[in-house]
């Protein structure tokens, strides 16, 4: 069903604002009251007009009317045609926190790890699997890689193609590829410098000093988001980082000369304790919610933490290896080795939405209407970097090649 059918009966007074414009836009729409995760791309000669929805008794904010386009929004491709009209009003924030438009399907690139040159080099394609190309050329054994917010460069440890180099380091580079950036060049060697995250003023990580004589400490570092300016926060016998917070100004990490999980401020100093059962957490920006997971054991299952009053329930008993939000913050996509499951941040309405051998993932797209995610098919030796809707339906492989692929990023 387009989106022009799903609009509420409109009536229009008269002309509030009668002024021509030329549209550019590429912004989220919220549509009748509703928000759309997804683009609303217009460029036409268009006339503005205030409107009231008689039904609802609320005046909406514009009317594009005469504008050619398409919309793009959770539930598909809508058109607007000449003499139609599309209501809404248009507003700036993305869909997944962070204050960015969200990317729409067409526009949006997958990170992905593949043996295909002989070592797990990292690759991105589109969407739809096309165009896949190697952004890490003379780097080996790529493990986690992320884009930065604006989506203009990665951030990915790896092992440099040297003799006797065991340990990871950390990297930046540029989208197509260029100014590959040696972040952790003249520090001291880790051994996890794969424990890492980003923000848009950041990128924080964490590693030991495995040349010290000196009993092995974790470091927390902090550079700035070109990945220059590298400071020592703390050392603690053992901390790893989780992720920075929606704003960018502290970061939440687990800590064992803390007792658990903490928020830092970026001079490292504790902010507060939070609530969390342990394992690794994903904090959604649009709910302000954390999530995290025990493996199995005492404890098996999967956790959500409200942040501001701290309260922490376990939704599930699932067994799960990995766990992503939805943009909208509202639900959870789970995995193990054998099926993807989703529920509501509440721990309702959960349901499977695939089985089979998985090997890595999964991740929601920008616009939360697909997952990809790595997985075995049946008589392959080597995992797939795949695609489903999120209702589990259209399953679809992207790629193709006889080597190992594993999804790292979706934005």
């Amino acid at each position: 069903m387009g989106i022009r059918n799903r609009l509420p009966r409109i009536h229009c007074p008269g002309f509030f604002l009668h002024s021509s414009l030329r549209l550019n836009l590429c912004v989220p729409l919220r549509l009748c009251g509703e928000l759309i995760c997804g683009e609303l791309k217009v460029q036409y000669t268009a006339r503005m007009h205030s409107i009231t929805d008689k039904k609802n008794k609320r005046k909406r904010d514009f009317v594009v009317r005469g504008a050619v386009g398409r919309a793009r929004g959770l539930w598909g491709w809508g058109s607007f045609l000449p003499g139609s009209f599309l209501f809404g009003s248009l507003l700036l924030g993305g869909c997944g926190g962070g204050g960015t438009a969200p990317v729409g399907l067409d526009t949006s690139k997958i990170l992905f790890r593949s043996s295909r040159d002989h070592h797990l080099g990292l690759y991105q394609m589109n969407a739809d699997g096309t165009n896949q190309t190697l952004i890490s050329n003379a780097l080996s054994q790529v493990n986690y890689a992320e884009w930065n917010p604006e989506r203009t460069r990665v951030v990915f440890a790896a092992r440099p193609q040297i003799p006797n180099s065991g340990y990871y380091h950390l990297y930046l580079v540029n989208t197509d590829g260029r100014s590959l950036l040696y972040i952790t060049q003249g520090h001291p060697s880790t051994e996890n410098l794969d424990n890492f995250a980003v923000s848009s003023q950041h990128i924080g990580f964490t590693g030991y000093d495995v040349a010290s004589n000196e009993p092995k400490k974790s470091h927390l570092y902090l550079s700035d988001a070109d990945g220059h300016n590298i400071r020592v926060l703390r050392s603690d016998t053992n901390i790893n980082i989780h992720c920075f917070s929606p704003e960018g100004n502290s970061l939440l990490c687990t800590s064992s000369d803390e007792g658990g999980t903490v928020l830092l401020d970026l001079n490292g100093n504790v902010l507060r304790h939070v609530s969390s059962p342990g394992g690794e957490i994903k904090w959604s920006s649009r709910t302000n919610l954390l999530a995290s997971h025990i493996l199995n054991g005492t404890g098996q299952g999967v956790y959500v933490t409200d942040f501001a009053t701290d309260v922490t329930r376990k939704i599930s008993n699932l067994s799960v290896q990995w766990l992503n939000w939805h943009p909208n913050g509202r639900q959870l996509v789970l995995g193990n080795d054998a099926a993807l499951w989703i529920i509501n941040a509440d721990g309702s309405n959960l349901h499977q939405i695939f089985t089979g051998r998985l090997r890595g993932g999964p991740l929601f797209s920008p616009d939360g209407r697909f997952i990809v995610f790595s997985s075995l098919p049946e008589n392959a030796s080597r995992a797939k970097v795949c695609r489903i809707n999120a209702d589990g339906s259209n399953f679809l492989q992207l790629s193709t090649e006889d080597f190992a692929d594993y999804p790292a990023d979706w934005q």
